[in-house]
């Protein structure tokens, strides 16, 4: 199912060499809902792009081929040579995670400096595994997800036809890449205690530390989530869970596996959670000093906005229009190779 052949000559070869009957525009129909066909989109990855202002498109290609001599150089030694640079600092100095907290306040300059790197290494240690794992990174794409958080994801084709542990490999690679970033910054931050420079590493440690732990969370398109759903066997969870909460409210009750069931659990605890931590602090703030927290007000409406629809609409209205008028671009034709992204 290359395009070298029709789709009869594709039947007719199944049905000599298997001895089996198939359907095969059946076939390549539910291979392109599952986003197995190069030129569609996965479900649960398709949220990066379908719920994206894209703001930028960086081709890899040329890096990508760069890379390939990652393909025969050794892995184990060179995980190790990254390990021990790492944690060199923090064990020269010391590391504590209360150390991360800036002598001063940085600047903006310095906030988007830290940030900037410390999602561009994230993606790039993406993008070294996928090499590695023989498959061709095609490009970085930043954007800002429902039209507000600011994020950049890479895309990957080919990702789905790796192994379940391949797969692992490639989306844990960037938590790995800010986690030993945090410890290498945290160190040199405590060694260099008391000087100016000590300031900027400790908030390059505190990026780090916090884009671990933001991918970690597997309530938005992440490396976590795909972990999860990679490690459970489970896929579309977001989707299936906010099915599972409509058919709920309705009264009808599904049956669900037990991944699904402590996800759709996890994801309503956090929204009821945060629903009640904004009001109590708007109530607060008003009874206390007769003002509204305006930054809190934005992220409760928000989040109502998103209970009400808003990413739906989002993805049908504002999506499309805005991409299709920055980047005017033909898909190729479609060939059965495997497709997806990895997230910030």
């Amino acid at each position: 199912m290359d395009g070298s052949r029709t789709v009869e000559e594709v039947e007719q070869s199944v049905r000599t060499e298997c001895q089996a009957r198939i359907d095969v525009t059946e076939l390549l129909v539910r291979l392109k809902r599952a986003g197995l066909l190069d030129g569609s989109e996965r479900p649960d990855a398709e949220d990066m792009e379908r719920l994206s202002l894209q703001l930028a498109r960086i081709p890899l290609g040329t890096l990508t081929r760069a890379g390939k001599w990652l393909g025969p150089a050794p892995a184990k030694p060179l995980l190790l040579v990254a390990s021990l640079i790492a944690v060199a600092p923090a064990a020269i100095w010391g590391y504590s995670p209360a150390d991360l907290a800036p002598a001063h306040a940085p600047s903006s300059a310095q906030v988007l400096l830290a940030l900037a790197f410390a999602v561009l290494l994230h993606e790039a240690a993406h993008a070294a595994v996928a090499v590695r794992e023989g498959l061709r990174p095609e490009r970085l794409t930043v954007a800002l997800y429902l039209g507000l958080l600011p994020i950049a994801y890479l895309r990957i084709p080919g990702i789905y036809s790796l192994p379940r542990w391949g797969r692992i490999r490639v989306w844990s690679a960037g938590l790995l890449m800010n986690l030993g970033l945090a410890v290498f910054a945290g160190g040199i931050a405590r060694g260099l205690a008391g000087s100016a420079a000590a300031n900027g590493w400790a908030v390059f440690s505190a990026w780090n530390l916090g884009l671990v732990v933001v991918n970690l969370l597997p309530f938005l398109p992440t490396d976590g989530y795909f972990l999860y759903s990679t490690l459970t066997g489970e896929h579309n969870l977001r989707k299936r869970a906010w099915i599972a909460v409509r058919s709920a409210v309705r009264g009808r009750l599904e049956s669900m596996s037990a991944a699904l069931a402590a996800y759709t659990l996890t994801l309503i605890g956090m929204l009821a959670w945060s629903l009640f931590r904004l009001i109590h602090h708007l109530r607060a703030e008003w009874l206390l000093q007769h003002r509204i927290d305006v930054r809190s007000l934005l992220v409760l409406g928000f989040l109502l906005g998103c209970l009400a629809g808003y990413p739906r609409y989002f993805a049908s209205r504002i999506a499309p229009r805005w991409n299709r008028l920055l980047f005017r671009s033909v898909r190729p034709p479609s060939r059965a190779v495997a497709a997806d992204r990895v997230g910030p």
